[in-house]
């Protein structure tokens, strides 16, 4: 059996030379397939890692204390805490970390706090727990 180059040579030289070009760009193909394979496999292997990674929110908000926490979620927002996005993507963005949907929902239950006079007696017994923590002896 004849090797391929010998083909190759055999044929008018302008039609060789199309044919080797050919055959180089068959071979540049091939890489670039294998390399497009290889960056696949790793784009699935990184998405799986991604996944494994991720923290499923679950809510760590205490039981009975949404209220009191919109409220001073509003606050720091209010104070100036908070810049770059409005107090609606605030409150949804804090809801998503806490794994609390209700806080996104905000302005009922906020509403409601302020109606019930609830909310300076929210502020004043941070205000005591601020106070007790400075005077704790650690």
């Amino acid at each position: 059996m004849q090797t391929p180059s010998l083909h190759i040579e055999a044929l008018d030289p302008k039609d060789a030379g199309f044919v080797r070009m050919l055959k180089g760009v068959s071979e540049l193909m091939s890489g670039v397939q294998e390399q497009y394979t290889r960056c696949a496999t790793e784009k699935q292997e990184f998405q799986l890692q991604l996944q494994e990674q991720q923290l499923e929110a679950t809510n760590i908000v205490a039981e009975g204390k949404q209220k009191k926490l919109v409220a001073i979620l509003n606050a720091i927002f209010e104070g100036g805490y908070i810049t770059g996005c409005s107090k609606k993507e605030f409150m949804q963005r804090a809801s998503v970390a806490l794994g609390c949907p209700g806080i996104a929902d905000y302005t009922k239950t906020l509403y409601n706090v302020k109606n019930t006079y609830q909310y300076d007696d929210i502020f004043t017994e941070l205000g005591q727990v601020a106070h007790n923590e400075l005077t704790k002896n650690d």
